[in-house]
């Protein structure tokens, strides 16, 4: 596994996100070995909290990309049980990506959108959330390959 990032204990930096400033522990980084789509070339990200939590938006984190600061992505962790994923297919996208069950988290990508009244509407892509593997550390973005899902399914 090409992981070019050091993995000593605590070894904390300091990143400017879009979202404020963050710290980040490198020796617990993701790894892709893919990327994500539109983001190949960076394989290491972390899961971080907001800097700053807003009212109703406690259970969000940040995927931040250690590779490009620039990239951060608002993303809602999830469990193997949910109400946005029928289980046959939390089982297919388990055995597709040979994850155990104890070892399995979720999350879908985060976007919102501004009202005409100014007001934000948040949606989450459930048609390829993001899959990982904890004990590993690894991730992949799964692609649910039936119609049930949306890139942009309203919270």
């Amino acid at each position: 596994m090409d992981n070019t990032l050091s993995k000593t204990p605590a070894e904390l930096i300091s990143i400017k996100s879009r979202f404020g400033e963050v710290s980040a522990d490198l020796s617990k980084s993701i790894y892709f070995p893919k990327g994500l789509p539109g983001f190949s070339e960076n394989l290491h990200f972390a899961l971080l909290n907001f800097p700053q939590i807003r009212p109703g938006l406690e259970n969000f984190k940040i995927l931040q990309c250690l590779n490009d600061h620039s990239i951060s992505l608002p993303v809602l962790p999830t469990a193997y049980e949910n109400t946005f994923i029928d289980a046959a297919d939390m089982k297919e996208c388990l055995d597709t990506v040979e994850v155990k069950k104890e070892n399995f988290a979720m999350m879908f990508i985060l976007s919102s959108h501004k009202n005409p009244d100014g007001s934000f509407k948040l949606y989450i892509n459930t048609k390829a959330p993001i899959v990982m593997d904890t004990s590993l550390k690894m991730a992949v973005q799964f692609v649910f390959t039936n119609n049930k899902y949306s890139v942009s399914q309203a919270l």
